[in-house]
Parts: structure tokens; sequence; C-alpha cells
């Protein structure tokens, strides 16, 4: 597994613990829906699907989260973990790390039911608290599997708030 997105995830934990003696009000529920390209190994062109939701609330600097993807050639992903949101103003940076379960469908072996996702994006929050986003992320099993060859994806999402 590429470590780098876990120490970026680390990073971001840390600045978002700066300003943890700040109150901050709860973020409300958000349904998110992605478009974007998957790909293995550097093989571009399969399409990929997601769906996620946010909860309305945190843990320390983490908002848990769903989510659940699926390519043009069938490969399922679905897990839950946790979101942090960096945010000045309009523009937010967030990092996300989701551990789930991988059904390959006709798509490619990514060697294990067992996927973990990391990833991050950049976006902008609209007046009436939908947002839109552009980002990227990788799926790994850590090795957990007879072979780890990750697949990445980098999407378009929009978010609408409850």
């Amino acid at each position: 597994m590429d470590g780098r997105m876990a120490v970026l995830f680390a990073v971001i934990s840390a600045f978002e613990g700066i300003n943890s003696d700040v109150e901050v009000a709860p973020p409300p529920p958000q349904l998110a829906v992605s478009l974007g390209n998957a790909s293995v190994n550097k093989v571009k062109g399969n399409k990929e699907l997601g769906v996620s939701y946010f909860f309305g609330k945190k843990y320390g600097p983490w908002q848990p989260v769903i989510s659940s993807s699926i390519t043009a050639k069938g490969g399922a992903w679905v897990g839950f973990g946790g979101n942090i949101n960096l945010q000045k103003g309009p523009v937010y940076f967030s990092s996300y790390f989701i551990p789930g379960l991988y059904s390959k469908g006709n798509d490619v072996e990514l060697g294990s039911i067992i996927e973990f996702k990391s990833g991050i994006e950049v976006g902008y929050e609209f007046d009436n608290s939908s947002k839109i986003s552009v980002g990227y992320d990788h799926r790994s099993n850590a090795d957990l599997g007879f072979t780890n060859p990750g697949m990445e994806s980098i999407y378009l999402r929009y978010y609408h708030s409850f």
C-alpha cells in the first residue's frame, strides 16, 4: 500500500486538531454523487459512479461517511469510514479514509475482498450549502491479498446538504 495518502491524512488530522478548542457547529448531513474515471496499473477508461452519505455529526475532527461505487465493468465497492474537512471561506480541502468491501464483477481482480479507500478533494461551497469538488482516491488491500494492484480514481463530485 502506498503510504503517501496515509501521511497526508495524518497531516490533515493534525491541522484540524490545532483548532480543536474552537466551538464549531456540527456539519449538516450531505448526500454526494460522483462521476469519474477509475484505473488500475495506469490503464484508464473505466467509468465509475459513486454515492456517499456524510452524517451530520463529528467525532473530534472525523465526520462519519458511508460510501459506495460501481464501475462500468461491474466492480462494486462499499465502505464506512471518516472524512476530515478544512475550509477557508467557500473553498475547502478534505481527506478521507474508508475501509470497505470489493466485488470485482467483470472488472479487475484487486486481490482481496477487503479494500481501503483513501482520498483527497478540493472544492467550492455555494451559498445554498451545496458543494462541488474534484478529487483523487486510491484503493488498496494493504497487501492482505494475493496481489495488490490498487485502483485510482479521478472524479467530479456534487454534494447536497439536508
